[in-house]
């Protein structure tokens, strides 16, 4: 999983009304008050893959971002080319349910992510959770040679 961020201008569209959110310049955008840097937000881009085919389907992907509270964010209005997105507004994590990934293209996250008036440029880094389920396969190794039930009434 790789994550970036940019910049945005504080005049773009928020909330999928269409409107020229404009792309970044290498950092979260924002301007200067009275000599103190503030920020107003940026953008969000994440793409999953697999490393390496390992001959077995990969299914089952969600990817978790929670936004760390100092960051002071107000809301994220992001899309996904592949499965679905949720953002959870009082925890401020956006939760994406990619499911499984299609072989003809690169599952892709991204939107805005606009702050809290007046919030300083984010500091630190955030991480990331991601889940899936490998289908046939066991990470510790161990194969079930055979399963018996005894005393069951079950009649087919």
């Amino acid at each position: 999983v790789s994550a970036s961020g940019s910049g945005g201008s504080p005049g773009g569209s928020v909330g999928g009304g269409g409107g020229d959110a404009s792309p970044g310049q290498g950092s979260i955008g924002g301007g200067e008050e009275a000599g103190v840097a503030v920020c107003s937000g940026g953008r969000l881009s994440v793409m999953v893959g697999v490393k390496q085919d390992i001959g077995r389907g990969v299914d089952g992907i969600v990817v978790t971002i929670p936004f760390p509270p100092a960051w002071g964010v107000r809301t994220a209005t992001l899309g996904a080319n592949v499965g679905s997105v949720a953002w959870d507004s009082q925890n401020k994590t956006a939760t994406w349910t990619v499911g499984r990934i299609p072989g003809d293209k690169a599952p892709c996250l991204t939107g805005d992510v606009r702050l809290e008036d007046n919030m300083p440029p984010p500091e630190g880094s955030m991480a990331l959770r991601a889940g899936w389920r490998l289908l046939g396969q066991s990470v510790s190794g161990l194969r079930i040679e055979s399963l018996k039930f005894d005393n069951v009434g079950y009649k087919p």
